[in-house]
């Protein structure tokens, strides 16, 4: 049976005006205290039983909130395991040293010298811009809003990078892997932030590429943490472009009214990454395992592996939008592990509604869930992406009580229901529209909370993960339908974590 959860909100403008009038908006966002709060509260001693959280094998059920105005009917094939024990620990961020920074590129680089990240010339500059300017690969979604103000400006801007840039190629200048000041790629500028990039002349940044003689040198990109920057530890080494499975998905996702050309291109996405890769699951599998021990990473296990293409010959801006050759290997996620529980990392960001408005427990922790991605093929890694360094301080408690699954259903509703408020509250008010949430998967995890009286610090925590679709009808009963999204709730007090 095809997994799905629908949760019906019949909004009209009475029942929202005296709901509304009901609700008081907190002024800050609420933690939890670690001496009165749900941690000490719920902490047990270590058991050889699996908790009792009633999770049904197949949920099927209706809830009813404020005389019907939220409706939530559930039919959905539960897959959770018997969970045991769920230790919750205390982590900080990682600041890397000039060696150990050293010593990850010098494990990439094999050897090879490595050269401070080249500006890109006028001519390469101006490539991208015509693939932009033609649609090409991803930017073929842009057709139905290219002459919207925002991509105006944005041709704007690239136009001015274009002026400011080398008429040719820079001479490769070798240097030593250390922390410098941030380097800010044409890439960066032209999209406005980056992962990689903070505005700050502190040395917490490292962008080079190694010299392995190819058109399309290997990267490297780093960042460290820093305060004042705001900044988290970041590492990244990767061969040209390659994407895997979740990319598509994401790329697919709300895709009913794109322009045809780009449905055309994720569907070329699909067939490459559906040939038949020239590795084995099992051998990808060993060879990461095998990259975490030579980098002496412990504590984190493989939570998915999916299938992943691309090319070492391309870093096109359009993603695979020529007819390069591709081969095709797997994308393997590593998380923390505690207990019989890994972490996660979110896919889809809750973008509806305003977490700081909404009169429920927020946590908002200082960094997210540790993750490390690689993606390996039969000639070895081609990408490796560790998110938010971090490392184990200390332990809050051996094990917790957790929210039987019907309360943490009443806490998703109650959630849902605000954060719809907080969203268009003024505009449901006057048209009445129906929403339609539809959850796709659910699954249990570990996620980062904030830490109380410790702002530097967050503690891992198990973390109900709803994967929801939304929909609705306009004025006119047309049905809309939204990017997917996904909430993520403390499994010890049903607390929303703002993972933003």
């Amino acid at each position: 049976m095809n997994k799905r959860i629908i949760i019906t909100m019949c909004i009209t403008s009475f029942i929202l005006t005296n709901l509304t009038a009901c609700v008081k908006t907190p002024e800050e966002k609420i933690v939890t205290d670690k001496k009165k709060g749900s941690i000490s509260e719920n902490i047990i001693p270590a058991s050889k039983d699996p908790k009792k959280l009633e999770i049904p094998k197949h949920c099927t059920d209706t809830i009813e909130k404020s005389d019907g105005f939220i409706t939530i009917h559930a039919d959905y094939e539960m897959n959770i395991p018997e969970i045991y024990n769920t230790p919750v620990y205390a982590y900080e961020m990682k600041k890397l040293s000039n060696q150990e920074l050293g010593r990850l590129c010098n494990y990439f680089s094999k050897g090879n010298k490595i050269y401070r990240y080249p500006k890109m010339s006028k001519d390469e500059l101006k490539k991208e811009q015509e693939k932009i300017q033609n649609f090409e690969g991803r930017w073929a979604k842009l057709e139905a809003v290219a002459s919207t103000t925002y991509w105006q400006n944005s041709y704007k801007q690239l136009d001015k990078i274009i002026a400011q840039a080398l008429d040719k190629k820079e001479t490769l200048q070798y240097v030593a892997p250390k922390w410098e000041t941030p380097y800010q790629t044409e890439r960066d500028k032209w999209d406005g932030q980056s992962d990689f990039y903070y505005d700050t002349k502190d040395k917490i940044g490292l962008s080079v590429r190694i010299d392995k003689g190819r058109n399309i040198d290997p990267v490297i990109r780093a960042v460290n943490y820093d305060t004042k920057a705001g900044s988290v530890t970041r590492f990244l080494y990767q061969e040209g472009t390659y994407i895997d499975e979740k990319t598509i998905e994401r790329l697919e996702a709300g895709s009913e009214e794109d322009p045809p050309e780009y449905k055309s291109w994720v569907e070329k996405l699909k067939n490459k990454i559906s040939d038949a890769p020239d590795i084995t699951e099992d051998e990808a599998r060993k060879e990461a395992e095998q990259v975490l021990k030579d980098l002496a990473v412990t504590g984190m296990k493989i939570q998915e592996c999916v299938r992943a293409t691309g090319s070492t010959e391309t870093e096109s801006w359009g993603m695979l939008d020529g007819e390069c050759e591709t081969e095709v290997g797997y994308s393997l996620y590593f998380f923390r592990t505690e207990g019989n529980l890994t972490g996660y990392e979110t896919t889809y960001s809750d973008v509806y509604g305003d977490s700081s408005k909404i009169p429920e427990t927020v946590y908002a922790p200082k960094f997210g869930t540790e993750s490390i991605q690689m993606i390996i093929t039969k000639n070895g890694v081609k990408k490796f992406r560790w998110n938010n360094i971090s490392v184990k301080k200390e332990k809050i408690a051996d094990n917790t009580k957790l929210l039987p699954f019907e309360k943490i259903k009443e806490k998703l509703a109650q959630h849902i229901l605000y954060m719809q408020i907080s969203d268009d509250g003024e505009r449901t008010k006057k048209e009445g529209l129906k929403f339609t949430y539809e959850i796709r998967d659910v699954k249990l995890r570990l996620g980062n909370i904030s830490a109380y009286e410790d702002p530097n610090s967050v503690w891992l925590v198990p973390m109900w993960v709803f994967e929801v679709d939304r929909s609705w009808q306009d004025k006119e009963q047309v049905n809309k339908e939204s990017l997917p999204y996904e909430v993520t709730l403390n499994a010890i007090d049903g607390g929303y974590i703002d993972t933003e």
